[in-house]
């Protein structure tokens, strides 16, 4: 009997703690949720993410090729068009590439450096 007395009682928990911890789960599981349904509904195809690393590829040749030429590329599932446009005044090169998918059109625009030697 001894060792009994050595615990000591705890009273349960009440009506208003029950209540703010449901509250507390039921926010978490809420915001858990809107971020699942928000990664659910970006469905982008596999060919935009591969026309934006050619993108990448193709604004890199751009720079150690100068090439500020508009242009036009063909693949098997997007096109990509470049368009240039030289600002001497604040030497730069402003590139707007349209990656164009079967069902949708993007557009990526990247300000590269123009004239440097």
């Amino acid at each position: 009997m001894s060792a009994l007395k050595r615990f000591k009682y705890l009273n349960g928990s009440s009506i208003l703690e029950s209540v703010i911890a449901i509250a507390i789960i039921s926010i978490c599981i809420l915001v858990a949720f809107t971020i699942y349904i928000n990664v659910v509904k970006r469905n982008d195809p596999i060919a935009y993410y591969a026309a934006k690393q050619e993108v990448e590829l193709l604004t890199q040749n751009a720079i150690e090729q100068k090439d500020y030429e508009n242009d036009s590329y063909g693949y098997e599932n997007y096109t990509i068009v470049k368009e240039a446009e030289i600002r001497e005044a604040e030497k730069t090169v402003f590139l707007k590439w349209t990656i164009k998918t079967a069902n949708k059109t993007y557009d990526v625009k990247k300000i590269i450096p123009y004239g440097y030697e």
